[in-house]
């Protein structure tokens, strides 16, 4: 049986994978004071609304258009819509 080479890398071999992943695309988010996140910021922007905890309408920004993608109805529990709307977007 052949002997496995170790990673040249301190690192494990997910976090090295982690480090490949991170250097081709680079995300980040922005979060209201509760720390719900509101928004995505990229060529195309993400931009949640959100009723206390729920998240009721989803937005998407492309330059100086933004059009509502998703809407949301929910129930007494969290994070369980009890509908979801959907619209694809022509941006």
């Amino acid at each position: 049986m052949e002997a496995v080479p170790k990673p040249k890398s301190k690192k494990g071999i997910l976090g090295r994978l982690l480090d490949e992943i991170a250097k081709k695309q680079k995300e980040s988010y922005d979060y209201d004071p509760v720390g719900n996140r509101v928004r995505i910021p990229a060529p195309r922007t993400i931009r949640y609304v959100y009723d206390n905890e729920d998240v009721i309408l989803k937005y998407l920004k492309h330059g100086d258009r933004e059009e509502r993608t998703a809407s949301y109805l929910h129930g007494p529990g969290i994070d369980e819509p009890l509908v979801v709307e959907k619209r694809r977007s022509p941006l």
